[in-house]
């Protein structure tokens, strides 16, 4: 059995196992790149942990800690999932090096946020200006659809319900984004006459990507020359922060869609 092969059967079984959406694209992408790079083609119980690192160093040149820590995570899952099913004898690489991710918890003052969305389209700051009110998560607010935009009767105000979502397995239930009155307006500037597709679409129409809404946030911030530590997820760490100031922690951990509030105390910064 080849490497592709392999990963091909490693994205089936999520899809069978119903892992998030985004769970399976982080594999599928990390590991497409990982098979470019000489892997593909390798059958897999001839793989060394030299054909391993040599792949790794192929594509993480240049690339940030996150993305290499990322990459590292997807081969490591790969080559456990391969053992399980006594595909391979032993690991191709025991002890694969996974730096330390780059932290996301700077959160952008509100001179800098307005230096950021000075430049930006209209589109850009309608999705980035409801993301640092609802603290969703950016993958969440791409994949919003209208149809999930549950509106109160004759308000702007409502929930957006998502089936989908990277709790889904642990909670068992969907998400649910309150939309109070700013969010609400926002989303009806971003719905316009539409009644059907994305909540949010891009200048040209389509709908967001994590992937474009990351490229686009990193271009206006680096044109505004800011601080490299603010990132496209500082909007969830600035509601988030918001959100326990006002309601407490309990609460903001249920905005923020947590399985628990440990994950939530990462959120709060004074």
């Amino acid at each position: 059995m080849t490497f592709t092969k392999l990963v091909d059967l490693f994205l089936q079984h999520h899809r069978q196992q119903h892992s998030a959406s985004n769970t399976v694209v982080f594999y599928r992408t990390q590991l497409t790149q990982l098979a470019r790079a000489g892997l593909g083609s390798r059958a897999i119980d001839a793989i060394t942990p030299a054909d391993i690192l040599g792949a790794l160093a192929q594509v993480n040149e240049g690339k940030s800690p996150t993305t290499q820590r990322s990459r590292a995570v997807a081969i490591d899952q790969l080559q456990k999932y391969a053992m399980t099913l006594d595909l391979i004898g032993r690991l191709w690489c025991a002890k694969l090096p996974k730096p330390t991710p780059r932290q996301r918890d700077r959160i952008p003052t509100e001179a800098e946020t307005k230096a950021i969305l000075s430049a930006a389209s209209a589109p850009f700051r309608l999705i980035y200006e409801s993301l640092r009110q609802s603290g969703a998560r950016p993958n969440e607010l791409c994949r919003a659809q209208i149809a999930d935009f549950q509106l109160d009767a004759g308000q702007v105000t409502g929930v957006i319900v998502l089936a989908q979502h990277k709790t889904a397995r642990k909670s068992g239930k969907p998400r649910q984004i309150p939309v109070g009155r700013k969010l609400g307006k926002l989303l009806r500037l971003a719905i316009g006459k539409r009644t059907a597709g994305p909540l949010f679409r891009t200048p040209r129409g389509h709908a967001w990507t994590v992937r474009n809404l990351s490229r686009q946030f990193k271009q206006l911030r680096d044109a505004a020359q800011l601080d490299p530590a603010i990132v496209l997820y500082s909007a969830r760490h600035e509601a988030g922060t918001r959100f326990c100031a006002e309601h407490g922690i309990l609460k903001a951990s249920r905005l923020l869609g947590h399985a628990t509030i440990n994950t939530t105390q990462r959120y709060v910064h004074p």
